[in-house]
């Protein structure tokens, strides 16, 4: 039979080893306020009533925590807005900065983005390099997937690699025989050239 101790020196590391992830986290929260590009006054006009958004203005598709959104945004707004819009949208105390993550599906895997993509950017990088949010006409909807991190209940950091159940899925991911599931929505707008009319 195997008897383990723990030290005073293995208590220090640990210790040592959580601070560190603080900081990491705190560093993530300070990445999103670097790259933002609005402010919580800016988010307050922002509407996801798809009947008050403009098809030829962009847009991206919001999907996670079992629900999907149509949310209006410029070429240059970045990653961090759009936390941010979850941020304050959502709630403050319900959904943290260093709570939430941003992503995109790329053969059937889920890419975690950095704050500083721009959603011009992220359109060439879901639908090639020839599309744009910056011309007139019809603009093609990017879908983004969002979720919520779990938080470790004795030290209270955000886990980066641990989310929520309902994290990265859209609202019929449950039943996918009664509705399209967030990756079948963003499929067919891929397959459309980015039209969308599920709201």
């Amino acid at each position: 039979e195997e008897v383990f101790v723990v030290t005073e020196k293995d208590v220090e590391a640990l210790d040592a080893e959580v601070a560190n992830l603080k900081k990491i986290i705190e560093d993530y929260e300070q990445e999103a306020h670097k790259n933002a590009t609005i402010d919580a006054l800016k988010v307050v006009d922002m509407t996801t009533v798809s009947r008050e958004i403009d098809p030829t203005k962009p847009h991206c598709l919001l999907i996670g925590m079992k629900q999907t959104y149509m949310l209006p945004v410029e070429p240059t707004m970045t990653v961090a807005d759009i936390k941010y819009f979850i941020h304050y949208k959502g709630g403050t105390d319900a959904f943290p900065l260093g709570s939430l993550d941003v992503a995109v599906v790329e053969n059937f895997e889920i890419n975690v983005l950095g704050d500083e993509d721009t959603m011009e950017t992220l359109a060439k990088r879901v639908y090639g390099e020839a599309c744009t949010l910056r011309e007139d006409g019809r603009k093609v909807a990017v879908p983004l997937y969002w979720g919520k991190r779990l938080q470790d209940p004795k030290y209270f950091i955000w886990i980066p690699t641990l989310h929520e159940p309902g994290a990265f899925r859209g609202p019929g991911d449950d039943n996918p025989a009664e509705q399209k599931s967030g990756a079948e929505m963003a499929n067919d707008m891929l397959n459309s050239g980015g039209e969308c009319s599920i709201m």
